[in-house]
């Protein structure tokens, strides 16, 4: 991983780390780390800013299954004991509680020392518009043209 961004490496269950979505689609917990790029050319990401953008990834985390994400993103809340050290932070998802098309998503960011805080996602179902990371490169993923 780079201190001027990385794509992101996922992990589910025991398997090990990998960019390859394909590898990830299934129902067991998951996990990304990630070394995010500057959000402004030349500037330096905060590692506020870190802690923020991968806060966001809560959803994917928590509603990856072995039919990609069915749930979009209401609201997210992220609460820090203390900033990240470091280029890289990881997320890992705890818990997720679903009922009547609302979810409520739990993971734990981290960087190399340990847990800086926790994430909460809650959303809504969107099946129709699944996401079907399977199917998704890691270029795409990062914004980049095909």
């Amino acid at each position: 991983m780079s201190p001027e961004g990385s794509p992101p490496l996922f992990k589910s269950g025991t398997n090990d780390w990998t960019a390859d979505f394909a590898a990830n689609h299934n129902a067991d917990r998951k996990a990304v780390r990630q070394s995010l790029p500057p959000l402004v050319a030349g500037e330096a990401i905060t590692p506020f800013q870190r802690a923020a953008i991968l806060g966001d990834v809560t959803n994917h985390v928590c509603h990856w299954g072995s039919a990609g994400a069915g749930y979009i993103n209401a609201d997210v809340t992220v609460s820090l004991a203390r900033l990240p050290v470091g280029y890289e932070v990881g997320l890992r998802a705890d818990s997720t509680i679903a009922a009547d098309g609302l979810s409520v998503g739990s993971a734990t960011l981290y960087d190399r020392i340990g847990p800086v805080g926790t994430c909460v996602v809650t959303a809504l179902s969107n099946v129709r518009r699944r996401i079907d990371f399977a199917a998704t490169s890691v270029a795409e993923f990062a914004g980049e043209p095909r």
